[in-house]
């Protein structure tokens, strides 16, 4: 359970990361 949540909590992080990107890249 606790390792699922890792690889969620890294999934959200990345999402975001991604997100940021794609703002500032437009």
């Amino acid at each position: 359970m606790k390792k699922n949540f890792g690889i969620f909590g890294l999934q959200v992080k990345a999402s975001k990361n991604l997100q940021k990107y794609i703002f500032m890249w437009k």
